[in-house]
């Protein structure tokens, strides 16, 4: 995926405001683009807004100042009478994963240092960029989210014998 944006996916959040906090870190106000919600269960269009909440997260640096992130996000009633999933909340996936309190292109760019430095390394190069974890293994369970290809046993001794 491409970057062309200062926030996480200009497609699917727009921004409603931007702010410099107190503390030197940026303050970024998001809310869903879409209007058009559906139902992950049965998906069926939904228009019929349940609430609201807030979610915080962190998001990569802008020039070295970290940024943090308010995302509005909307809980939604699913009207369809065969689904069971009475409310859902909408699915931002590019954006942030569901429980995340870091946007997908933070914890790839971790996930991406650890893996090339190791989980010790990645906090030396991190830290200094404003990509602070809160311990080492948050680097390492980013690097077990990843999927890996499983190679035929035949391929593998092919290039060890290389």
């Amino acid at each position: 995926m491409k970057q062309s944006s200062l926030v996480p996916d200009s497609e699917e959040v727009t921004v409603e405001s931007v702010t410099s906090l107190a503390d030197g870190q940026i303050l970024l106000v998001l809310r869903a683009a879409s209007g058009q919600v559906f139902c992950p269960r049965c998906q069926r269009l939904s228009f019929h807004v349940h609430s609201h909440y807030l979610r915080h997260l962190c998001d990569l640096p802008w020039e070295g100042i970290p940024v943090q992130i308010q995302l509005h996000v909307r809980r939604f009633f699913c009207r369809a009478e065969d689904c069971e999933q009475a409310i859902f909340t909408e699915r931002l996936p590019h954006t942030v994963l569901r429980y995340a309190r870091r946007t997908c292109r933070l914890s790839k760019t971790i996930r991406q240092i650890t893996m090339a430095l190791d989980s010790n390394g990645g906090t030396c190069f991190t830290e200094p960029c404003c990509m602070a974890t809160s311990k080492k293994d948050t680097r390492c369970s980013e690097i077990y989210r990843r999927v890996v290809p499983s190679f035929s046993s035949d391929r593998a001794m092919c290039k060890i014998g290389a």
